[in-house]
């Protein structure tokens, strides 16, 4: 409806007219981009990831290790020598067992706990660290 000369423009005719198609068009298109994303990576998932031979040496091992678990839960004997080859390859697997013998957040602590019983010899009483 157009405006004649003279006539007031009604304000909310003006809001609808302008402001609801572009909500409706931001909304639209926000959903829009949600919606293709998803699906690009369910495809690129789908295409790439589950045929790749990474990830059937990771379900081999996942089997593995449940079968595992599910024996030694049944009380039946587990060969330690897959245990130690599972071991190995873990990320972060050195060679030997230091990660398992040395504890360096208990180093860690010690040092803090001097320092703060250095620095505040009057608030340790009561904590246990001073005696």
């Amino acid at each position: 409806m157009a405006l004649k000369p003279g006539d007031q423009p009604d304000v909310h005719t003006a809001w609808h007219n302008l402001m609801m198609p572009a909500l409706l068009v931001a909304l639209a298109s926000s959903y829009g981009y949600l919606l293709v994303d998803d699906l690009i990576c369910y495809i690129m998932n789908r295409a790439v990831w589950d045929v790749s031979p990474e990830n059937n040496q990771l379900k081999a091992s996942q089997t593995e290790v449940e079968s595992l678990y599910l024996n030694k839960m049944k009380g039946e004997l587990v060969d330690s020598d897959a245990i130690a080859w599972m071991a190995q390859l873990a990320p972060g697997f050195v060679g030997d067992d230091t990660f398992w013998t040395n504890d360096e957040g208990v180093e860690e602590l010690h040092q803090v706990e001097i320092c703060f019983t250095v620095a505040f010899p009057a608030r340790c009483v009561g904590y246990g660290v001073m005696q």
